[in-house]
């Protein structure tokens, strides 16, 4: 934004033209969506492995001595609490969830020493592909 104004450059003119030549179906909030948008069938086997998943990663990295005070585990710690947000909502973004959360579990599986916390963290990459795939 900066260096548009520095150049004259109307930015918010120019992201106005795209939607309009874009066709995109906004809803009142002005969302677009970053991907496909599916229901989440939170009675799927598929689903409740992943939330398990996903809850047994956030509790492994809360109880690891060595990535308490980690600035970068809390902040990725954070993402995936916000990917959990988003997971219950009754349609998801695809595209949303997967920036949000594939890159803050590959980060903690890098940085976790736990060996079985690293399998499931491998475990919930695994699932969250899947379900983003045939969500």
């Amino acid at each position: 934004m900066q260096q548009g104004r520095y150049t004259g450059y109307d930015l918010w003119g120019e992201i106005g033209k795209l939607e309009d030549e874009a066709d995109i179906d906004m809803v009142e909030t002005g969302f677009v969506p970053q991907g496909p948008v599916r229901i989440i069938d939170k009675s799927s086997e598929l689903f409740r492995d992943l939330e398990r998943e996903i809850r047994d990663t956030v509790k492994h990295v809360e109880s690891s001595n060595a990535l308490k005070d980690d600035p970068t585990a809390s902040r990725r710690l954070s993402e995936i609490r916000a990917g959990t947000v988003l997971l219950e909502a009754d349609h998801i973004d695809v595209g949303l969830l997967k920036r949000v959360l594939l890159p803050a579990l590959n980060a903690l599986m890098k940085m976790i020493g736990n060996e079985a916390a690293k399998q499931g963290i491998r475990k919930a990459i695994e699932l969250l592909i899947r379900f983003m795939a045939g969500a």
